[in-house]
């Protein structure tokens, strides 16, 4: 029996990877009222879930095996990205020769894509798992 609300992969595709033509929709659009409500409310989502991520990786019980596991992961590897975006930040602009201001906006355009990316993937393999049940 199939289910209604699996359609197909490219169907399925248009909705799970909506995070990427929806944005450059609007971003596209004439409507000038639009916009800046539209960035408001993304950007509050995208810091809220930045925010709870830290919360739920570092004060919640449950996690604390995980971390302590995979110190490297939970630790190190966030310091080296620090680091580096530190290091992007506070280059000199012959080094770089992008203002502070372009850089910061460069990181949040490429953190807001690669976020879009990473939550479009998850959700396709959450609804494959739900597909392979399927009969």
């Amino acid at each position: 029996m199939p289910s209604h609300w699996i359609r197909s992969r490219t169907w399925d595709s248009f909705w799970l990877l909506s995070g990427f033509w929806i944005p450059t929709l609007i971003l596209l659009l004439p409507i000038d009222s639009i916009k800046p409500l539209t960035v408001v409310v993304t950007l509050l989502f995208w810091m809220g879930h930045r925010i709870s991520s830290l919360y739920l990786g570092f004060c919640v019980g449950e996690y604390r095996e995980v971390v302590q596991a995979r110190r490297h992961y939970f630790l190190s590897f966030p310091l080296f990205l620090l680091c580096m975006l530190a290091g992007f930040l506070l280059a000199p602009e012959s080094v770089v020769p992008l203002s502070l201001l372009h850089r910061f906006v460069l990181l949040a355009f490429l953190d807001y894509f690669l976020s879009l990316y990473h939550f479009s993937v998850q959700h396709y393999g959450v609804l494959s798992v739900y597909r392979g049940r399927l009969p």
